[in-house]
């Protein structure tokens, strides 16, 4: 292999292994990771609610409103992707995962409905998605508070 072969390689590697989340060794780790992404999502969501309240009511553009919560749902599920790659290290972090689990996916399956209902300008199918935001915003204020 050439030497630029064997540089390019090696920066493939590392881009490759700084792209992955790093390993959770201990249970109080994880419930730090699990309450950082309870506080992510719910950030995600607040910012998504109050850009379709604004649209609705007629004070902010809907181009806005599209970038916003097309925003929100990518920076979601991103947020998801990294939460699910880390492995628990012990049975109770095991519970606390699958606790986290169905609020994540409520939250990200939300966001993607409220876009495909801005991008249509359907305000009932809006006003449908804030409401079902309720739900999945009270379950991850309850999870960002475990590390505590």
């Amino acid at each position: 292999m050439t030497r630029a072969g064997r540089v390019l390689t090696a920066l493939l590697l590392l881009a490759a292994l700084t792209a992955c989340a790093g390993p959770t060794v201990t249970a109080a780790e994880y419930r730090d990771k699990v309450a950082q992404t309870a506080k992510a999502l719910t950030g995600l969501l607040v910012t998504a609610r109050h850009a379709v309240e604004l649209d609705l009511g007629g004070r902010m553009l809907p181009t806005v409103t599209d970038t916003v919560v097309t925003d929100a749902e990518r920076d979601a599920v991103s947020v998801q992707t990294t939460i699910e790659s880390r492995q628990p290290p012990d049975a109770e972090s095991d519970r606390l995962r699958l606790r986290m689990d169905g609020p994540v996916r409520a939250a990200t399956a939300v966001l993607t409905d409220l876009r495909i209902a801005v991008r249509s300008g359907d305000s009932g199918a809006q006003r449908a998605a804030l409401a079902r935001l309720e739900q999945p915003l009270g379950d991850l204020e309850q999870l960002s508070e475990v590390s505590a």
